[in-house]
């Protein structure tokens, strides 16, 4: 049958029609499709319904038209529909019949026939008593494969379900799901009383199959869709297509009038412009925003903040993460990075030992507790904080005491800094004792834990940065981390 020969290169179809002991049906389907030339005809050799879906070498052409004998486009519908499978939907079935299924609370499947209510609007199968299809699906649907062997066995075993078993083969090649298409008259049904679907059981048993496939395939279609192309009249007497509405009536396009516009686009400005005054003085006023609220947000934005990070022991000086060394004495109080001095009863202060300049090479040592179980992030941001816990306390020396000469040094030589390690907190508070009893500088820093270990875990004790042999005093026989 040809389709749109006006064209300069002729698209041609072949068609596959069905018949069941109707042979009025017949006629009245075959009258408006042969107006023009007489195709070619060929029987069934079973009276199978597999029979319809298998290929044939007289096919010359791309596209099957599959159809029975009670259904059919009208022909200038047909020419539509088909230049629509052209251009839309070539690796899916473009069909003028779909139907959907529920599942219920056993798993099975109930075949229905689709409406517009909500979930009954997804279809997922198609009759092929009106579907144009790809020739090519044919050939998968016959050849020697163990699954399609078992499809066909299915069909030949129970009567009329080649379309379900079809709809299945289909969406197993593509992961598609089928597209329905119609013209301006849907479709013609003559729906004839003699027929397979008016018999008592039809649609239970139609269902049995639906399952019957989603178990022994792991599916039947996919994916489920609500998409649908028509044609319908615009009041220019032309034709459109819709997507994407399905069973929704077509409404003629009409212009916006430019007065209107150019009105809602004025109105649109004032009522912003009014709109952003009244809210920028009520706020200032205080009727939006509370001023309780404005001084909230002003202490946040310019007071010093509280350090959220554990509580500092004031007694034994621990620094429970790295001090900010760009802070003043002041800051460094008010986030908790030094401790508040006391008032308390004059009593003679000891002298605090200090370390000489020997003009020996300075280095800092880092003793890292391995008993935490601390990761190697975890260890390295731990010795950042002491690292700039014992620079913040060097730097605060007087400019001409030993202790920043020996800083100096230090940041002149490179920095030098060497990772130890111990294994418990005893160790560092030994350490942290003798260091100082010297006059060497030792910070420990305690951990806020957030992370991984305890709050308040002495994690890391840095000693210096000093000369080495006075260090080495302290760490020298403890073992690299």
């Amino acid at each position: 049958m040809h389709i749109n020969a006006d064209e300069p290169i002729t698209v041609t179809t072949s068609l596959v029609l069905q018949t069941y002991r109707r042979p009025k049906e017949l006629a009245n389907t075959l009258k408006p499709i042969l107006n023009e030339d007489t195709p070619s005809s060929r029987g069934a050799q079973d009276a199978a319904l597999n029979e319809k879906l298998w290929p044939d070498l007289d096919y010359k052409y791309q596209a099957l038209l599959l159809s029975d004998d009670d259904v059919y486009y009208q022909p200038k519908d047909l020419e539509f529909v088909f230049q629509s499978w052209r251009k839309f939907g070539r690796i899916r079935l473009v069909e003028a019949l779909a139907r959907c299924y529920l599942i219920d609370a056993s798993g099975d499947r109930e075949y229905i026939i689709c409406t517009n209510r909500k979930g009954r609007d997804d279809y997922t199968m198609i009759l092929t008593n009106l579907t144009f299809s790809l020739i090519s699906f044919l050939d998968y649907y016959s050849p020697n494969d163990a699954v399609v062997d078992r499809v066909r066995e299915y069909v030949d075993q129970d009567f009329n379900c080649e379309d379900i078993a079809f709809s299945y083969v289909h969406s197993l090649l593509t992961v598609e799901g089928p597209l329905l298409i119609s013209g301006h008259d849907i479709y013609v049904n003559l729906a004839p009383s003699q027929g397979i679907s008016r018999k008592k059981g039809h649609m239970k048993a139609r269902s049995q199959y639906v399952t019957d496939f989603s178990e022994n395939f792991g599916f039947i279609a996919a994916p489920r869709d609500v998409t649908s192309i028509n044609l319908a009249p615009s009041p220019n007497s032309q034709h459109h297509i819709s997507k994407n509405l399905p069973h929704l009536p077509q409404k003629p396009a009409t212009m916006p009038d430019q007065g209107e516009q150019t009105g809602v686009i004025i109105s649109t400005a004032i009522v912003a412009l009014i709109t952003g005054y009244a809210f920028g003085v009520f706020t200032t006023r205080g009727y939006l925003i509370s001023p309780d609220l404005a001084e909230e947000r002003r202490r946040n934005l310019h007071d010093p903040v509280e350090s959220d990070e554990s509580e500092i022991d004031e007694d034994d000086s621990l620094l429970d993460h790295a001090p900010n060394w760009t802070n003043g004495a002041d800051a460094d109080q008010k986030q908790g990075l030094r401790n508040r001095m006391k008032e308390k009863a004059p009593i003679v202060e000891e002298k605090t030992p200090v370390v000489q300049d020997n003009g020996e090479e300075c280095k800092l040592v880092l003793v890292v507790r391995t008993d935490l179980g601390m990761t190697k992030g975890k260890i390295a941001a731990q010795c950042s904080h002491a690292t700039l816990a014992c620079y913040k306390t060097l730097s605060h020396a007087p400019a001409d005491s030993p202790q920043r000469k020996l800083l100096k040094r230090w940041e002149r030589l490179g920095q030098a800094k060497i990772a130890v390690q111990v294994k418990s907190q005893d160790e560092i508070l030994e350490l942290r004792r003798k260091a100082r009893s010297l006059g060497l500088t030792a910070e420990v820093i305690q951990d806020a834990g957030r992370t991984q270990i305890e709050a308040g875990s002495m994690t890391v004790l840095g000693v210096g940065p000093a000369p080495r042999s006075i260090v080495d005093q302290i760490t020298g026989g403890l073992k690299l981390l």
